[in-house]
This record gives C-alpha cells, structure tokens and sequence, in this order.
C-alpha cells in the first residue's frame, strides 16, 4: 500500500500539468459516480442537493450568490462518454499546443503549462552579447 502511495505522490511531484489535470479530472468524476451510487441506495438525496453547487446555474441571478461555479463546473461529467472525449481532446490539444510551444524559438514551455518570453540575446557593438527583454 505504501508503494502506491510513494508512486501517486511521484507522479503528482514530477509529472507534467496536463497529466495531473487529467488525475484531478478523474479523481472528481469518480467522486462524483460514489456521490450518485450513494444517494441511489440511500433515502436521502444527496447527489441532488451537493450537485447544484458545482454545476453552473443557468440563472444569471443565481451566479451572483455561486461565483465559484466558474471554476467547478468544468471537473463536472455527467457521463463516462462525456469524460472519455473530454480527456482525449484534453489529451490531443495539450500534446499539440505543448510540442508548438516547445519548438517555437522564443517561447519557453514551463511545467504549468504557460508560455513566457525567453530573454533575446543582441549583438553589441563591442562584440559582446547583451540580453533584453
């Protein structure tokens, strides 16, 4: 049990953003599944009352008193073929924008995911090298 442990927390140490966004997206749908079985069996309607709070309102009024729901409806799948063709085209597209971004000469690819400006490097009039912004 402790190996898997050790292996879940390398992963999430060392792993890139998109692998661990993919395991957060897992993690919450399978939370959501155990959330759903539990008030099948139950008499009380859990997923009912907890799920309002994650999905995004469709009321305009509503989301003034739920802002959060911005940020939450997106770990929401209602379904396992909603989650499968998420993640795939999750997949694709990090792979695809993080390989552009890695060969494009002036952008660095940093482990978030998010590009910066390399410091350019000009020639002075003395022969040295000077970097700029």
């Amino acid at each position: 049990m402790s190996q898997i442990k050790e292996d879940v927390l390398r992963f999430f140490r060392d792993g890139d953003a998109l692998s661990r966004l993919i395991a957060y997206l897992l993690g919450t749908f399978v939370l959501i599944l155990v959330l759903r079985i539990l008030s099948q069996f139950s008499m009380v309607p859990i997923y009912s009352v907890v799920m309002p709070y994650f999905t995004l309102p469709a009321d305009l009024s509503e989301l003034l008193f739920k802002p959060w729901t911005l940020f939450s409806y997106m770990f929401v799948h209602e379904g396992f073929t909603h989650i499968l063709f998420n993640l795939l085209y999750l997949y694709f597209a990090g792979q695809i924008s993080g390989s552009t971004m890695a060969q494009h000469p002036g952008m660095a690819h940093d482990d978030w995911g998010a590009s910066k400006q390399r410091p350019r490097t000009f020639p002075r009039r003395d022969g040295a090298y000077a970097k700029t912004l």
